[in-house]
């Protein structure tokens, strides 16, 4: 008679079957995160230019109620290198006696305060910063750079840049920059054409984990820009034109093409103790 013989083996899985299973998870697991990392990045990006086309066309707005002038607070003509930022944020009248003057920040909370635009344009979604809770009609500023992502052309050029054609006006070019991603300061300026990959990566905004900036420009179209060196005739829209004098970043446009975006991410930040 056949004998009938019995499997030994019980039901469920087996020791190894449980470190095959983890072994494979922890593959398709690394494989995946960095696939829904870049997907959540390229929808910040959209949401991002969503955001400085709307400030694009508030400036517009702006301007067409101001004599076609862009955004900018109170402008001392004779000393234009003095710049400030995110200065008066407790003043009821950015205009007034008291009012911050050459302010870089100022412009773009004019448009908070004027437009029908909500605090949250002014903070783009790669960045852990969050917009200002503050009274805007009854303050003149952001209350610090946690407040606002993007920087904007210089509204108070000196002699020198208007006698060679700079407008802060809607006439701009199509091609000039306007606003963008936050100015990273720092050596910004010494990324030319002749940079490598590497330092012109390393000049690009710190919103998107410095692979680039949105960039709003004077037709108000956004481009999303893998390098600063896309002004009129790659020009460093970070940075003032070559042979500036005194501060490279922060300063007066040298000419009619020279976008220079302010505020940089240093300025606002508390100064350290000497």
């Amino acid at each position: 008679m056949q004998r009938i013989r019995l499997s030994t083996r019980r039901g469920g899985y087996t020791f190894i079957d449980l470190v095959v299973f983890l072994v494979v998870l922890v593959f398709f697991t690394g494989l995946l995160v960095p696939l829904i990392v870049q997907a959540d990045e390229t929808d910040n990006r959209k949401m991002c230019a969503s955001n400085l086309r709307q400030i694009g066309q508030a400036m517009l707005l702006y301007a067409n109620e101001n004599h076609l002038i862009y955004p900018r607070g109170k402008y001392d003509d004779q000393h234009p290198d003095k710049l400030t930022a995110y200065e008066g944020a407790d003043i009821h009248n950015p205009f007034g006696n008291d009012g911050p003057v050459n302010d870089v920040t100022v412009p773009l909370y004019l448009l908070l305060r004027t437009q029908d635009i909500s605090s949250k344009v002014f903070i783009c979604p790669s960045t852990k910063d969050g917009p200002s809770a503050a009274d805007v009609q009854n303050t003149s500023n952001f209350a610090g750079a946690a407040n606002l992502s993007y920087s904007i052309a210089n509204a108070y050029p000196d002699v020198t840049a208007v006698a060679a054609g700079y407008r802060y006006d809607n006439s701009v070019g199509a091609t000039f920059a306007l606003a963008a991603d936050k100015n990273p300061g720092g050596d910004v300026a010494k990324a030319t054409k002749d940079s490598s990959e590497e330092q012109l990566k390393s000049a690009n905004s710190p919103n998107h984990n410095g692979e680039g900036q949105n960039v709003l420009y004077g037709d108000g179209h956004v481009e999303f820009e893998k390098t600063p060196l896309c002004g009129v005739d790659q020009d460093n829209i970070y940075a003032r034109g070559e042979h500036a004098e005194g501060d490279p970043v922060i300063g007066s446009p040298m000419n009619a093409n020279d976008s220079v975006l302010l505020p940089t991410v240093d300025q606002g930040k508390p100064k350290k103790s000497e």
